[in-house]
């Protein structure tokens, strides 16, 4: 039988991924890159090579340049 105790159901919440990590999973898959390597493309830290920038422009309808700010 299922537990329907509110701590229960506040685990069983917890588990489920965040919008936030679905999107960097989301982004790791579709550019076959690490979850890490896109953490840092959105921290401004490192940014992906013009293939990945195309591909993720596509994928989102926004422009490479739009995407990537090479000042922020």
């Amino acid at each position: 039988m299922r537990q329907r105790t509110l701590k229960a159901l506040y685990y069983r919440a917890k588990k489920r991924p965040t919008p936030a990590a679905s999107f960097i999973k989301t982004v790791a898959q579709l550019t076959n890159r690490s979850e890490t390597a896109v953490r840092k493309w959105i921290s401004g830290e490192s940014q992906p090579d013009m293939n990945v920038m195309i591909t993720l422009s596509q994928h989102f309808g926004v422009p490479y340049d739009e995407l990537f700010p090479e000042n922020e």
